[in-house]
């Protein structure tokens, strides 16, 4: 179900978005994944990937802003596995590699 999500980092916003769905993934705690289109303005691709058995190939960003860099803090797949499919136009944010996570405002 989607919900609003907003998250900031060095008191910029990195997304305020109401296009947001929980995942739960195995042995993680649930992750708020946000609509890519909503959420770009401070990120910067990098190389780095990693593989995953359950969603494919991981790749990342770092958060850039205000002379910041935070490496490697975001991460989406291009090409997910076809149970996870839904999750490929969506970027998931380390929640303690930004400053406030808010979801409905709280």
């Amino acid at each position: 179900m989607p919900s609003g999500l907003r998250a900031t980092f060095t008191g910029a916003a990195l997304f305020d978005t109401e296009h947001a769905v929980v995942v739960c993934e195995t042995r993680h705690i649930a992750l708020n994944y946000v609509l890519r289109d909503d959420a770009m303005t401070l990120l910067t691709k990098t190389a780095h990937s990693t593989g995953c058995p359950y969603r494919g190939t991981a790749h990342y960003h770092h958060i850039k802003t205000g002379g910041t860099t935070i490496d490697n803090a975001v991460w989406y797949y291009l090409a997910p596995l076809d149970e996870v499919r839904r999750i490929g136009d969506y970027l998931c944010f380390y929640p303690k590699k930004v400053d406030t996570i808010l979801v409905d405002g709280k």
